[in-house]
């Protein structure tokens, strides 16, 4: 199904309203509690989705938003300047005691490089693509790798034994059809390395920050925000696997949740209020209580790691 299939009705302000979810393809039911913010005049809702339970957002911003949106001075330089290199290490290590055949590597949506550059060092022939010319120059830049647009990779009819979208997906209007594209870069028995936020899924941060809302809705404190819509869809694990396995058809070679605090916990952000310092702490211990939980499959956690096969091919 094609982005356009997915959307229907445009508003005056050029943004598309939801028709259906991007992930399962089920009808609205409502609103979601407790996402929204006003970006560029426009009001943006979240809605929760009959089928799946996921949420999504109506207006889909349209492309020349989106590419406003991540331009490398509006989103990239503020989420992207610190490069989480001690993650990057562990997922490489990961790729290299279980499929040491896998040596070439697309980064699509490669951001500020910072995989690039570690998967490089790990020895892996590497390339990526991003969407906005300004992210483009900057990644190639910081990285020391090629990377180009998707349309100009077609060109040179690479193709490649891993594909990693870490924090993409979701932030495009039919994932569905970015995989099916995507298929085509990858040999046979290719994988897809997959990362992402699980914003609906049950952790610490997740019910501290619900219940907080809650609260100041209740108290008439509360506002919608004012920031950039990034999110499209906001998913739990369930969600997130059934999409792969059933809805694409993709064989899990491994998946795993874990948790980072977000947006609680980021080390080193100034604590210039006891507010602060109170969400540092329970972001703190959201990332201890999930390394405590046995096995990859865990209950609590904010983000999660898969390999998907989409040919059901193992390497040799």
């Amino acid at each position: 199904m094609s982005a356009g299939d997915r959307m229907s009705g445009a508003a005056v302000d050029g943004s598309i309203h939801s028709g259906t979810c991007p992930i399962c393809g089920g009808a609205p039911r409502g609103l979601a509690f407790p996402y929204e913010t006003t970006w560029g005049g426009i009001d943006f809702h979240y809605r929760v989705c009959g089928g799946c339970g996921s949420t999504f957002i109506d207006p889909v911003p349209t492309e020349e938003q989106l590419k406003t949106i991540y331009s490398w001075g509006n989103y990239h330089s503020h989420h992207y300047a610190k490069v989480d290199r001690a993650r990057y290490r562990r997922i490489l290590e990961l790729l290299k005691g279980r499929w040491p055949c896998k040596r070439t590597l697309l980064d699509f949506g490669c951001g500020c490089g910072g995989f690039l550059v570690a998967a490089r060092e790990t020895g892996y022939d590497c390339r990526g693509v991003e969407y906005e010319a300004s992210v483009i120059a900057q990644a190639q830049d910081r990285s020391g790798v090629p990377v180009t647009s998707l349309d100009a990779l077609a060109e040179t009819g690479l193709r490649f034994d891993l594909i990693r979208l870490a924090d993409v997906h979701l932030h495009l209007p039919d994932p569905a059809a970015t995989f099916r594209t995507l298929e085509r870069f990858l040999v046979p028995g290719g994988l897809f390395l997959v990362e992402a936020p699980l914003e609906n899924h049950a952790s610490l941060v997740f019910y501290a920050a619900s219940a907080a809302k809650g609260l100041r809705r209740r108290l008439g404190l509360d506002r919608p925000a004012t920031i950039a819509p990034t999110m499209l869809v906001r998913v739990n694990g369930r969600v997130q696997r059934e999409f792969f396995r059933r809805g694409l058809g993709y064989h899990e070679h491994y998946y795993e949740v874990f948790e980072t605090g977000w947006p609680f916990y980021v080390a080193g952000r100034p604590l210039c209020s006891p507010a602060d310092w109170v969400k540092q702490a329970l972001g703190a211990i959201a990332v201890t209580f999930n390394r405590l939980q046995r096995g990859p499959d865990r209950r609590l956690g904010n983000r999660f790691v898969g390999l998907y096969d989409p040919t059901r091919d193992d390497c040799p």
